[in-house]
């Protein structure tokens, strides 16, 4: 149906989206409350939930909420650390 390099652009691309639309959630609701561990512990829980669903993708279209969810979580490990990192 679809080339190998189309699906790996296709699935960056939903990573990259994931990605760009948690850290703007993210980074407001970081702003918003003070216990910002919490978030980091939700997204490395996501993170691995993300991984686990990609390990047991059998089809093409499995990858792609997975992909979704992963860039959601990083974005959250990535602002909730550097945000536990200017507090202290």
């Amino acid at each position: 149906m679809f080339s190998d390099d189309t699906v790996v652009y296709v699935l960056s691309s939903f990573y990259l989206s994931g990605l760009l639309l948690g850290s703007f959630m993210f980074g407001w609701l970081g702003c918003q409350i003070r216990q910002r561990k919490y978030l980091l512990l939700i997204g490395t829980c996501a993170s691995i939930l993300a991984g686990g669903a990609l390990m047991v993708s059998i089809e093409y279209w499995m990858l792609f909420p997975a992909k979704f969810l992963q860039g959601l979580s990083n974005a959250s490990i990535w602002l909730m650390c550097t945000a536990l990192i200017a507090d202290v």
